[in-house]
């Protein structure tokens, strides 16, 4: 008995089943709760306009650019869109080549009606005021944040909401440091 061979058949001509109509598309548990709350309609949150009082500081190697770079910064924490007044604005010498800026504004702002602004201070310290400054600053950010882990922070909806508003800040050197008391503000949910 002799061996017989067996044709293989033209692989090209071969019809493969469409396999993406066989897979399911399967979602996870997560993603169905946010279909379902998304179908949920709830209560419009009632805003309340409220005026906000800030100081802003900032440095420049003369009084013209300490100034100029502390209305700079007030347009950023108002927002690129927002508008404010300003009220005062003060000049002091940091050091040889440092003028410090310290400009005070009022700005509008729509808050839920159920929110406050809580008062803080931070201190820092610092070789130059500067710095000191840059120190509190982050102190302050540090125990916002602090706070917002703890309460519910969804309904926020400009950063001036999520961030700290300086209203005050007096600066002093003991010895050979440069110290600098900040007044800071947040906004919290009741």
């Amino acid at each position: 008995m002799g061996e017989a061979k067996i044709p293989e058949p033209d692989k090209s001509k071969i019809a493969v089943p469409d396999k993406s109509k066989l897979v399911r598309s399967v979602k996870s548990f997560s993603e169905r709760m946010k279909e379902l709350n998304g179908k949920k309609k709830d209560k419009p949150v009632k805003l309340r306009k409220h005026v906000v009082d800030a100081r802003v500081v900032a440095w420049g190697r003369d009084a013209e650019s300490a100034g100029n770079a502390a209305l700079d910064s007030a347009r950023r924490l108002v927002g690129g869109k927002g508008k404010f007044l300003v009220k005062d604005s003060v000049f002091y010498a940091d050091s040889a080549n440092k003028y410090i800026c310290a400009v005070r504004i009022n700005f509008s702002d729509y808050i839920p009606e159920n929110w406050y602004m809580e008062s803080e201070m931070s201190t820092g310290f610092g070789r130059d005021y500067e710095r000191a400054y840059s120190s509190a600053m982050m102190k302050a950010i540090g125990k916002a944040k602090n706070i917002r882990r703890k309460k519910e922070w969804g309904n926020a909806k400009t950063t001036t909401e999520l961030g700290v508003i300086p209203y005050d800040c007096t600066f002093s050197s003991i010895g050979k440091d440069k110290y600098c008391k900040l007044f800071f503000r947040y906004f919290m949910p009741r």
